[in-house]
């Protein structure tokens, strides 16, 4: 096998192995921390695009309204949760302006 045939091939081997791991994802129910009231405005966004996700995934999403703080008690919940891409956060874009607002313990 000449060097440049190998290189082809290690490079099909390593672009492959994401969507391998990727055709196992999700495994399990997937949480969605809201920072926002239910009844809201981005909590109905979220349940409508989160519906669509569901079905398209095959795999229930948990929508966990996190309310307080101007959305930080949600951002903090998320950023504590583990990372294993089984806990979304939905947020506006007052997620960019929050960490002004205090501290993250």
């Amino acid at each position: 096998m000449c060097l440049s045939s190998f290189r082809r091939w290690l490079t099909g081997l390593f672009l492959s192995l994401p969507l391998a791991a990727l055709a196992q994802y999700p495994q399990g129910p997937i949480k969605v921390i809201v920072a926002f009231p239910a009844g809201s405005a981005v909590d109905g966004v979220a349940r409508t695009l989160m519906t669509r996700l569901a079905t398209s995934l095959g795999q229930p999403i948990v929508i966990d309204n996190r309310v307080g703080a101007s959305g930080n008690i949600g951002f903090e919940q998320a950023a504590r949760a583990p990372k294993d891409g089984y806990t979304l956060l939905f947020a506006p874009t007052q997620l960019a302006a929050n960490p002004g607002l205090g501290k993250v313990r």
